[in-house]
């Protein structure tokens, strides 16, 4: 797209799902480039946990799969997760504790457990795979992806001697706005490191084909 795109003709959004370039949004059909916005592995076991009743069995899973993400935090919470398993169908109880923490306990014929989980965890992950925090360099020169705070609040609930699991982020939109302003922020450094020129990076959808600005030298209607 480079080799083609003029700075003062071009316009580049940043869609819901992809980045759109109207290479010369004066022309009658003006060219258009689109890029699909991927989600980074990280996010897409996260945001694809969200607001869904899981097994005990499948949120150990998705911790131990993602304990990157979680820091120091992991550990403790797998702990508890695999002692919860260890009583899996016997006498259990849970209740909220006055610090918003879930403490649970229980009992089967050879298992004596208790523990607790916390009311929340943070998970620190990219949003969208490439999108990469230019103003920060790693130790070998390469800039790391960009990272948001995912804070996941965590339901528990006991049924049949089972548990179960629900996961929500109320802040999720807010983060996922930052998420599209970071591609913006990405398309313009890397544009102008690139082409040494400054690109018209916007936010939404562009309708080449319905919005035109007027051709140089045209007379107003």
């Amino acid at each position: 797209m480079l080799r083609h795109a003029d700075a003062a003709k071009t316009e580049i959004s940043v869609s819901e799902d992809e980045v759109i370039a109207v290479l010369d949004g004066q022309r009658l059909n003006p060219d258009r480039v689109t890029c699909e916005l991927l989600f980074h592995p990280g996010f897409a076991a996260w945001g694809g946990a969200l607001n869904r009743k899981l097994s005990q069995r499948d949120f150990h899973q998705l911790v131990r799969a993602n304990r990157g993400t979680l820091g120091t935090a992991a550990e403790d919470l797998l702990l508890n997760l695999s002692q919860m398993k260890a009583v899996s169908g016997g006498e259990v109880s849970v209740h909220i504790a006055p610090t918003g923490y879930t403490q649970f306990s229980g009992r089967s014929a050879s298992t004596e457990i208790e523990g607790s989980l916390p009311p929340e965890i943070q998970a620190m992950t990219p949003i969208f795979d490439g999108v990469e925090d230019l103003e920060v360099l790693g130790d070998d020169d390469e800039a790391p992806l960009q990272e948001y705070q995912l804070d996941i609040l965590i339901e528990v609930e006991e049924k049949g001697g089972e548990f179960f699991f629900r996961l929500t982020d109320p802040g999720l939109d807010l983060v996922m706005r930052a998420a599209k302003r970071g591609i913006k922020t990405f398309l313009d450094h890397l544009l102008r490191d690139v082409t040494g020129a400054k690109f018209l990076v916007g936010m939404g959808t562009l309708k080449g084909d319905e919005v035109r600005r007027p051709a140089e030298g045209a007379a107003a209607e």
